[in-house]
């Protein structure tokens, strides 16, 4: 076998690569377990993207939560941000029960991938790896519904007077 050089063509033969017998099974690892470079790159992005997206709702949380007796940003009948009175009355806006959900989302998706990229480090069987994802995608799914119906029961109680 000849090395190739750079702006040479790869030989038609499936499965042989300068020289080096490639897997018959590679496009099925990286196609199927994996999802491919780009594919793990645009889910990594998605995972950047979160991060940032939960950066700001933690913001606003923090300036609300723990800087609002000083600003009465969202504290209506003063004292505490946390009073029963200042919750019904943020949880009665749909802002509020939106950023909820959307907070509980970008959470979830962020940690979770970043606990299977950290257990795919350990260069695991590809079935493993096929059981950690659907494992973490029923577990977030199941988690995202269990605090949507949260979200929107509290926000329901909220406009119904805080009567529960």
């Amino acid at each position: 076998m000849t090395a190739l050089s750079l702006g040479e063509r790869v030989p038609e033969e499936r499965g042989q690569v300068r020289g080096y017998l490639v897997s018959e099974d590679l496009d099925a690892t990286l196609g199927q377990v994996g999802g491919g470079e780009m594919r793990e790159t645009k889910y990594w992005t998605w995972h950047m993207a979160a991060g940032v997206v939960i950066l700001f709702l933690l913001g606003l949380h923090m300036l609300i939560m723990h800087v609002g007796g000083i600003t009465h940003l969202f504290v209506p009948y003063g004292g505490e941000a946390v009073s029963k009175s200042n919750s019904l009355f943020r949880d009665g806006k749909l802002f509020f029960t939106v950023t909820y959900v959307l907070l509980l989302g970008v959470a979830l998706y962020h940690g979770l991938y970043g606990l299977r990229t950290i257990l795919f480090e350990l260069t695991l069987k590809p079935a493993v790896e096929k059981a950690i994802t659907f494992v973490f995608l029923v577990v977030g799914l199941g988690l995202f519904g269990l605090g949507t119906w949260a979200a929107v029961a509290v926000h329901a109680i909220a406009i119904a007077g805080g009567r529960g």
